[in-house]
């Protein structure tokens, strides 16, 4: 197996990331493929993770972004997309680059961790609930949120 390193991304990562968002989305059926340029432009609107191997290109990433829920006076965490190459996953990668957005995350004060996933992607649903999210089906998609005891026996867990 190949060593990985896990890293906030940078801008000179965007070609790759703009290849794995491709082949994220043609795993959902969808054919588009965004530009460098945009993304470039829209650097400061979203945060991404990267899994690096050390033998060069990166082969996963995780985005998303900070949010409020005012009424309940929340900092939380929408995670927007997880994706790591085929040929790597069941592999742990997923998982540590979860675990860096997280732990990160956390450190800046997020209380509650959201994703939604499509009702028939079993195997997403399964590795996020191993996480300790917890589940609410909404039509064709299920809202997912680790918070309160969930998110402190994962982070005890992990040796956060």
């Amino acid at each position: 197996m190949t060593d990985i390193s896990i890293r906030p991304a940078k801008t000179a990562d965007l070609g790759q990331l703009v290849d794995l968002t491709h082949q994220l989305n043609l795993y959902h059926k969808d054919d588009f493929k965004p530009s460098v340029q945009k993304l470039k432009q829209d650097w400061n609107h979203f945060e991404c993770y990267v899994a690096e191997s050390t033998q060069g290109p990166l082969i996963g990433f995780a985005v998303g972004y900070p949010t409020y829920q005012f009424h309940s006076a929340t900092r939380r965490y929408e995670i927007q997309n997880l994706y790591v190459e085929k040929t790597h996953q069941k592999q742990g990668i997923g998982r540590r680059l979860m675990l860096s957005v997280i732990n990160d995350q956390y450190q800046n004060g997020t209380e509650c961790f959201c994703l939604t996933v499509n009702t028939n992607n079993d195997n997403a649903r399964n590795f996020y609930r191993s996480l300790g999210f917890r589940e609410k089906i909404r039509g064709d998609s299920v809202r997912t949120k680790l918070y309160g005891p969930a998110l402190q026996n994962f982070l005890e867990k992990t040796g956060f």
